[in-house]
């Protein structure tokens, strides 16, 4: 409990430190780099007589008069502006709120032109805005080889109407610049505070089956995923300010080992690849942390050697993860989902440093570094909570799966309890039975009679070996009996939570020692005692308690044909409530798998309920009007032409060209209720649960639940992945649809519709009913008259959502809309003009708003 309350510390400050760190600056309209190079120009706020707009490629130089060196003394200057001027400042841009920074820029070289109108000038001087450094590069269109004062006044005597083109190197500029008043960076704070719900989850609902360190390890993996998402937040300050990378700097690093000694520790109490990874991460981090303040230039060198530490940890991760593979705690399934997410995201990171290598340098690289961390700790997150309660009836669904799990249990103990033999001796009506450790299995057989009565006086003195230390130990009755059978350890097991549960059975864990002639035993600690317990798991309690009961039955029945059952009355009626134990146990089992099945059927259930009525949710603000208004007049007049007939109609086009749209207006034209408009995706689903779906449940006793048309009777039906159902489906659905008098809609799913039919190898029936009835969407680049009015839609709606007030789009930016050829189609387009709203800081989207791959190369 304390290591968990030092966690949850260890967040707090976390939180209190960046945002102390982070406190009074601003969001600068351009992104710097550790020297205050300009790498992006975010947006324009420039204002006043003196403006000059930024360039890729500028180095800032002194803010406020102040003269900065790199971006930790810019840090140190921002913050710092002096009262007086501030609240200046404040009263002169009180309606925006921004301040206004005096900045002065170098820029490596200016190029500029001078046009000479024939007027007479003084050939001892330079034109007015020409300097002597600068030097003539171009002359009416013409390249020069750089020609300096001299001969500019010759060219000036000879060509006084020329135009002329300069290059100025290192050329000073000076302007002001509007920043934000300082806010709280509320990203951070629920970044933090996300970070401490989780680890709260974790303490809450961790696992039975793991081990404290494994769930406390990954909670402090998840406080290292809140400080890498720095990278994402406040990159531009945090490579300003050194604590705050050295902070970040040990999250990412450690976080791979963290994970490593987390799994490692749920199956093997030394843990040794586990310390070793973590002493390895903590000698890495520190290391880094030096180089960070005494050797290397900056800090953004020292966040891309930890990015790389980390990727080398991953790789580490998975060779020895598939050394591990096989074990039960491990996962099977871990390598290949590690392997598929590097493999993946190093795919995708190589295809972008290869399309915009300097891009990718400077700023893309970071997404890559939170990513592939990120998605890795999910992983670790759901190993943590995995079989948590009474689940995992799987591990002892057979009687190889039960021996498998027992002997991982005395496999564990064995670690601390060398030249020992584990066994367990269930004991129920004075009876037992010994389930002992024999290496490859677990070989059950009847306890001696020297073993049960020491099971039977143990179990009666509620004792344990070693005997407490308050026990009497010169006449308590074990401690000769532990010396005789030269016990090392003798416990009572507790049955934990969600195991199987028998009355008046026992079942106590018993290692013997292997001792030579007058050795005396050396009994286990304390430590091991809790141990014993702390494992014992349901499933490993349920397992024992099987395989006791079923040695119980065949050595009853073994018993049973010789003279000693008339000896035993009651053997028999033993025989029978052993055999009835057993029974129950076997359906608690059935009835577990069963009502899988069933939560199964219900969330399938639910889930086409959802798809039901999603559509009337997303379409509600959207008329018979806006349908005429966003699709093009030859397609409405297509659609009303096959609304003519009452058959299907396919609709068929790529992903995202608007065909479940097209299906909405297709079913206001023809006045439908809008309540009665139902969605199936095809794609999920099996062709059993598609008929039930759809068509419902059959025949049979009772009221069987009705299929989606006959719920959306009247109204409209559209299937999504329609080329996922057979062909006897899909005539079953074109009669259904007449039968329920439904508009039916099969969306295909299909890039090159328009070569080919998506009807193409159905049967002749099929595309008799069907061939002509096929409405074909082209993609959304070639649908040019209905191009603009969407874009308008999509920036009215998400302008609309987000709380902002947009005009329009600017000619720049409606020019390279216009030209791009989404990929993604509608679905893209939508994207793209909701992030753009998102990073709006005018009434107008300008180009700048919009994302890269939008804008002209």
């Amino acid at each position: 409990m304390i290591l968990w309350i030092g966690v949850l510390v260890a967040v707090v400050a976390s939180l209190a430190i960046a945002t102390v760190r982070l406190a009074g600056l601003s969001e600068l309209p351009v992104f710097l780099g550790p020297d205050l190079t300009v790498r992006t120009v975010r947006m324009d706020r420039g204002a006043g007589p003196e403006v000059q707009q930024f360039q890729r490629g500028d180095r800032l130089v002194a803010v406020q008069r102040q003269a900065v060196d790199d971006l930790r003394d810019l840090r140190l200057v921002l913050p710092n502006f002096p009262a007086q001027t501030e609240q200046v400042i404040e009263e002169a841009f009180e309606d925006d709120g921004n301040l206004l920074v005096d900045y002065q820029i170098v820029r490596p070289l200016h190029r500029f032109t001078l046009a000479l109108q024939g007027d007479p000038l003084d050939p001892l001087t330079l034109p007015p805005g020409v300097e002597p450094k600068d030097r003539l590069v171009e002359i009416d269109g013409r390249q020069l080889p750089g020609v300096g004062p001299e001969g500019l006044r010759s060219i000036m005597a000879s060509r006084p109407d020329a135009l002329l083109g300069f290059e100025r190197p290192n050329a000073v500029f000076v302007g002001q610049m509007r920043v934000p008043k300082p806010m709280i960076h509320y990203g951070i704070v629920l970044t933090f505070g996300l970070a401490l719900l989780i680890i709260l989850i974790l303490w809450r609902f961790r696992s039975e089956t793991l081990h404290p360190l494994t769930t406390l390890a990954i909670a402090l993996e998840t406080l290292g995923i809140a400080w890498l998402f720095l990278l994402a937040f406040q990159y531009q300050w945090l490579i300003a300010d050194y604590t705050l990378t050295a902070c970040l700097i040990v999250g990412l690093v450690m976080m791979r080992p963290l994970a490593i000694y987390a799994r490692d520790q749920s199956v093997n109490d030394d843990a040794t690849r586990g310390k070793v990874a973590l002493g390895l991460g903590v000698l890495v981090a520190l290391s880094l942390v030096v180089l960070l303040y005494y050797q290397l230039p900056n800090a953004e060198t020292a966040l891309h050697m930890a990015a790389i530490l980390t990727g080398l940890f991953i790789i580490y991760e998975i060779v020895i993860t598939g050394y591990e593979q096989g074990s039960r705690a491990m996962l099977g399934e871990r390598g290949g989902y590690l392997v598929g997410i590097v493999i993946l995201v190093l795919f995708a990171g190589l295809v972008a440093a290869l399309m915009e290598p300097l891009a990718f340098e400077e700023d893309r690289w970071r997404w890559f570094v939170v990513l592939i961390p990120t998605l890795v700790w999910f992983g670790d997150v759901l190993f943590c909570l995995r079989q948590s309660g009474g689940h995992g009836w799987a591990d002892i669904g057979d009687k190889q799966a039960r021996q498998i799990t027992l002997l991982e249990y005395f496999r564990l103990l064995g670690r601390e309890l060398p030249q020992t033999s584990l066994q367990f001796v269930l004991h129920r009506n004075e009876r037992s039975i010994v389930l002992a450790d024999r290496g490859s299995e677990v070989e059950v057989l009847p306890a001696s009679g020297a073993l049960n009565d020491a099971v039977a006086i143990l179990i009666q003195e509620n004792a344990r070996i070693p005997l407490a230390e308050s026990a009497e130990r010169q006449v308590h009755p074990m401690a000769g009996i532990a010396q005789t059978m030269q016990m090392a350890l003798a416990l009572r097991l507790s049955a934990p939570s969600h195991g199987i549960q028998v009355d008046q059975a026992y079942l106590v864990l018993i290692a013997l020692q292997h001792l030579r002639a007058g050795e005396m035993p050396t009994y286990a600690s304390a430590e091991t005692l809790d141990h014993a317990q702390k494992h014992m798991t349901s499933q490993i309690w349920s397992a024992a308690m099987i395989e006791g009961l079923e040695g119980f039955a065949s050595m009853i029945g073994q018993v049973s044909g010789t003279t000693r059952v008339g000896a035993d009355p009651e053997t028999p009626v033993k025989l029978i409530e052993l055999q009835v134990r057993i029974e129950e146990a076997s359906a608690q089992l059935v009835e577990s798998e069963e009502s899988l099945r069933l939560m199964n059927r219900e969330c399938a259930e639910l889930a086409t309920r959802v798809q039901f009525f999603e559509h009337q949710w997303s379409q509600t603000r959207l008329g018979l009007s806006d349908c005429q208004r966003l699709l093009e007049v030859e397609l409405i007049e297509g659609v009303q032409y096959l609304l003519a007939s009452d058959d299907a109609i396919v609709v068929a086009g790529a992903n995202g060209v608007g065909r479940e749209f097209v299906a909405w207006c297709a079913h206001l034209l023809e006045g439908r209720p809008q309540a009665l408009f139902g969605i199936y995706d095809a794609s999920r689903g099996s062709d059993k649960k598609d008929v039930r779906v759809l068509l419902g449940a059959g025949p049979g006793v009772g009221r069987q639940p009705s299929g989606l048309l006959e719920q959306c009777q009247g109204g409209t039906v559209f299937v999504r992945s329609s080329e996922n159902l057979s062909d006897t489906l899909l005539v079953d659905l074109c009669n259904a649809a007449r039968e329920f008098e439904v508009r039916l809609f099969l969306a295909f799913t299909s890039h090159d519709a328009e070569k080919h039919s998506v009807l193409e190898g159905r049967p002749g029936e099929l595309r008799a009913r069907l061939g002509e009835r096929e409405l074909i969407l082209p993609s959304f680049f070639r649908r040019r008259t209905i191009m603009r009015p969407v874009l308008l839609h999509f920036l009215a709606e998400a302008a609309q959502t987000r709380g902002k007030v947009i005009d329009g789009f600017s000619s720049m930016a409606m020019q390279a809309l216009e030209a791009y050829d989404y990929p993604g189609e509608i679905n893209e387009a939508r994207m793209i003009v909701d992030l753009a709203v998102a990073r709006a800081a005018h009434d107008v989207i300008d180009l700048e708003d919009l994302s890269l791959e939008v804008r002209p190369s």
